[in-house]
This record gives structure tokens, sequence and C-alpha cells, in this order.
């Protein structure tokens, strides 16, 4: 399993074509519990 795979499957990542998985048009968008997990990684620094 690559990155991506397993960041979506934790929910921590979405698709923005979900229906075209392969589309080269395809991009990412971070979930709020991606996004709680960065801000918890920058409050350590």
């Amino acid at each position: 399993m690559n990155y991506l795979e397993a960041l979506l499957t934790d929910g921590r990542l979405e698709m923005t074509i979900p229906d075209k998985p392969r589309t080269s048009k395809q991009q990412y968008r971070i979930r709020p519990l991606g996004l709680a997990i960065l801000e918890k990684g920058t409050e350590e620094d």
C-alpha cells in the first residue's frame, strides 16, 4: 500500500473526483482528521 492509499483509507485525505480515481485532474483534499493531526504535530515543535 502506498502513502496516498493509506491516508485515504484512514480518512485523512479525500479525492476531489472520487468517481474517477485515475484521472489526470485528480487532486486530494485534507479532511478534518488529517488537519487535526497536522495541527497536533506543529504544536510539539
